[in-house]
C-alpha cells in the first residue's frame, strides 16, 4: 500500500519535517481529534501513514498546528499493587 499523496502534499505544503518509517506494527493514530495531555507533552508523534506497515514521525508541535486536536486527560495510569 502506498502513502496517500494528499497526506504527503499537506505535510510538504506546511513545510513539516517528517520521515517515513517502515514498521510492521505501525501505531494507528490517524488524524486524531483528541490527544491525551501526556502525548501533547512529547517532542514527536508517530502515526500510521495510510498503510499498516508505514508510519510518519514528526514534531508534535507541527502535528498540533496542522490538526489542532483537543487536548484532554484521556489516559489512566494504573499503579501496580504493592507486593504484586
Amino acid at each position: 500500500m502506498k502513502i496517500p499523496k494528499r497526506l504527503i502534499d499537506l505535510l510538504d505544503q506546511n513545510k513539516v519535517r517528517y520521515e517515513v518509517l517502515q514498521h510492521p506494527e505501525a501505531v494507528t493514530a490517524q488524524r486524531i481529534a483528541q490527544v491525551d495531555k501526556r502525548l501533547a507533552e512529547q517532542n514527536y508523534i508517530v502515526f500510521e501513514a495510510g498503510t499498516h506497515s508505514d508510519a510518519i514521525k514528526m514534531n508534535y508541535s507541527d502535528y498540533e498546528e496542522i490538526v489542532q486536536p483537543r487536548v484532554a486527560d484521556l489516559a489512566v495510569k494504573i499503579q501496580p499493587m504493592k507486593g504484586a
